[in-house]
C-alpha cells in the first residue's frame, strides 16, 4: 500500500511541478497545439520578466494580499476566487500524501516540510523567470497542504469508526 502511495505521490508531484513552473494545463486540452502554446507562452513570460527586470521591476510580491486586493479593486472576482481555490486545492494532496507517508505524523513537521517545498517552488519560478514569487501563493499553497493533512486525520478517523462498526456486527 505504501509503495502505491509513493508512486501516486511521485506522479502528483511531477504534474504539480509542471503546472506550477511550466503552466502545462493547455497541453491537456489542446494536445499538440497546447504544446506550441505553452512553449510560446513560456518564451513570452521569460522575455517579459527579463525586460521588466531591466527596468527595475522584479517578478516578486512580498506584500500579503496585495495582488488579491488589486484584482478585487478591478472587479476580477471570478479570477480571484479561481486563483485562491486553485492555490489551495492543488496543494491539498501534498499535505495528504506527506502525512500518509510520514513516520512521525506530527502536523507541524509535515506542514513545515510542505512550506519549505512550496517556498522552493516559488523561488524556482523567481530565479528561472518562469513565473512570479508571490507571498500569497506561498500562504495559500501551505494552507492547502494543511487542509490535506487535516483531511488525512479525517479519513483515518472515518476508517477507524467504520472498522469498529463492522467488527461489532
Amino acid at each position: 500500500m505504501k509503495v502505491c502511495f509513493k508512486v501516486l505521490y511521485l506522479i502528483y508531484f511531477i504534474v504539480l511541478i509542471s503546472l506550477v513552473t511550466c503552466k502545462i494545463v493547455s497541453i491537456c486540452f489542446d494536445g499538440i497545439n497546447g504544446i506550441y502554446y505553452v512553449i510560446n507562452d513560456l518564451k513570452w513570460v521569460i522575455e517579459d520578466i527579463k525586460q521588466n527586470r531591466e527596468f527595475g521591476y522584479w517578478n516578486y510580491n512580498l506584500k500579503p494580499f496585495e495582488a488579491y486586493s488589486y484584482w478585487f479593486s478591478l472587479g476580477i472576482t471570478k479570477g480571484l476566487i479561481l486563483n485562491l481555490l486553485g492555490n489551495i486545492v492543488a496543494f491539498m494532496p501534498m499535505g495528504l500524501f506527506e502525512m500518509a507517508l510520514s513516520k512521525h505524523k506530527k502536523l507541524w513537521k509535515v506542514v513545515l516540510k510542505c512550506f519549505i517545498v512550496v517556498t522552493c517552488l516559488e523561488l524556482f519560478q523567481f530565479l528561472s523567470c518562469l513565473g512570479y514569487l508571490d507571498i500569497d501563493d506561498i500562504t495559500m499553497n501551505t494552507f492547502g497542504c494543511l487542509l490535506g493533512c487535516l483531511s488525512y486525520y479525517l479519513l483515518v478517523s472515518i476508517r477507524r469508526k467504520a472498522k469498529n462498526f463492522f467488527t461489532k456486527i
